[in-house]
């Protein structure tokens, strides 16, 4: 008769299984609760397992995190973010379980142990059947991959000659101010600028040429702006200025010192020197006024410094929309 094997105590069966896990390449962390009852991802539990990739690519040790509390606080140092991580957490669960989903899972920004940051999606187990006191987290760095995208919907939304933002995010964030318009009456001025013979530039010296002097004006203008104002190039040799906050006549005490920077300075085209001028029309806000509207009272006014000289400034006229 064959005695009965002794069983293994439920934290030594479990740690038996961790083992495994060491040959895992994604981060695992185990953790335990005391009472099933009021299991919450973001709610206090002891740090039981973490596997070789986890402290090999976050870097913590259960030393550095024996509690989820002293998890959240390094991995999230910022306590307002920190507070978002975990309030994403409960509407996730919450989200999870409503549907009877068994995991989980939300994007986290996370220090790891050497003080860089990198971007997870982190994916927790919500009921183990087999360790109902125990939750299983798993981590993957998207890092790599958040950053590229950053890049690409960056470059999507810049001038890639002059590295100002282009039509689509000045467009967007000009609706941007359009709603804050709406909600609080914020009012905004818009600047749109020419280049006052732009074409001889390209016709006589080359394209090289021009574009060296779209991307020193570009720079001229964007130096001169506040950090709030969107400078933008809007299209060919004309640039759009989104100034929030800003009553017609500032925007039109603005747009002289953008026409007299360029006015007073030479700029170097490679084998020439470039002396422009801009032609600015300056529109405001007015209730009840769409977005295209303001660009055409903008254009309108542009439209008039070109008629009437060039290398000046004017103001849309106010009228009864």
């Amino acid at each position: 008769m064959r005695l009965a094997e002794p069983m293994q105590h439920p934290d030594q069966a479990l740690q038996t299984l961790c083992h495994g896990m060491d040959f895992m390449p994604v981060p695992l962390l185990i953790s335990r609760v005391g009472n099933s009852a009021g299991r919450s991802a973001a709610g206090p539990r002891e740090q039981f397992y973490l596997n070789k990739a986890f402290t090999a690519q976050i870097g913590y040790s259960l030393g550095d995190i024996p509690d989820s509390h002293s998890w959240f606080e390094k991995a999230y140092p910022d306590p307002d973010y920190r507070a978002s991580v975990i309030a994403s957490w409960q509407a996730k669960i919450a989200e999870s379980r409503e549907k009877g989903l068994p995991t989980a899972e939300v994007q986290a920004l996370v220090q790891c142990h050497n003080g860089h940051k990198r971007w997870f999606i982190i994916t927790v187990e919500l009921h183990s059947p087999v360790w109902p006191d125990y939750y299983m987290v798993a981590f993957r760095d998207v890092h790599d991959l958040c950053h590229a995208l950053e890049e690409n919907n960056r470059l999507s939304r810049t001038d890639t000659l002059t590295g100002l933002p282009n039509r689509r995010e000045a467009q967007e964030r000009l609706e941007q101010e359009w709603r804050r318009y709406q909600r609080v009456d914020s009012e905004f001025s818009v600047l749109l600028c020419d280049i006052d013979h732009f074409k001889s530039v390209n016709d006589e010296l080359g394209h090289p040429a021009g574009d060296m002097a779209l991307r020193a004006v570009a720079q001229q203008l964007a130096q001169t702006c506040r950090t709030v104002d969107c400078v933008s190039r809007w299209g060919g040799e004309e640039f759009l200025i989104i100034l929030p906050a800003t009553p017609i006549h500032h925007a039109a005490d603005l747009a002289e010192r953008l026409r007299l920077g360029i006015a007073t300075r030479t700029i170097d085209a490679g084998r020439s020197q470039l002396s422009l001028r801009l032609s600015i029309g300056c529109a405001s806000m007015l209730p009840r006024q769409s977005i295209d509207l303001l660009i055409d009272r903008a254009d309108t006014a542009l439209y008039r410094a070109k008629a009437t000289g060039r290398n000046r400034v004017c103001t849309a006229l106010i009228h009864a929309v």
